[in-house]
């Protein structure tokens, strides 16, 4: 799969399930997104790599808190190397409540044995839940691109 035909992909996921951009319901988003992750993209020259959930405050910068979830997607050269890779995933933001000011927690699905496991451990954290359970989040679709020398997954 191309990486046009892979956000497409996602999107028209979305859109089937009637996600309101306007007012996004996480859980709608999120499980959707677990949809997402299960499809197969792997093909001649991409590989689909780990899953990553974070929620984000920056103190220093403005009130937003992030929630976003993301998988990410590596594209290899004809000589087998990584070209670059991307993470294409789910953004969303909300005025950043007491308890969430300056969180920095990052969660990958790398070192579960499998997609289910590793739901199953993010949806019983108490962060994730709470954020859950919040209304008045904000839709930002994302797509990032880092180089290869960068930070694995």
């Amino acid at each position: 799969m191309a990486l046009k035909e892979i956000v497409t992909a996602l999107n028209t996921m979305l859109e089937e399930a009637a996600l309101d951009f306007a007012n996004p319901d996480p859980k709608l988003a999120w499980q959707v997104f677990k949809d997402f992750a299960r499809l197969p993209i792997d093909s001649a020259g991409v590989k689909a790599g780990s899953l990553v959930f974070e929620f984000t405050h920056y103190a220093d910068r403005d009130d937003e808190l992030w929630m976003g979830f993301s998988r990410n997607i590596h594209f290899i050269g004809e000589n087998g190397e990584e070209v670059i890779s991307t993470a294409v995933g789910c953004d969303l933001t909300h005025k950043v409540p007491d308890e969430f000011i300056s969180i920095d927690k990052n969660f990958g699905s790398s070192p579960y044995g499998n997609l289910q496991q590793y739901f199953d451990a993010l949806e019983s954290r108490p962060e994730f839940q709470k954020c859950m359970q919040l209304s008045g989040w904000n839709w930002e679709e994302t797509r990032w691109v880092w180089d290869s020398d960068d930070e694995d997954d």
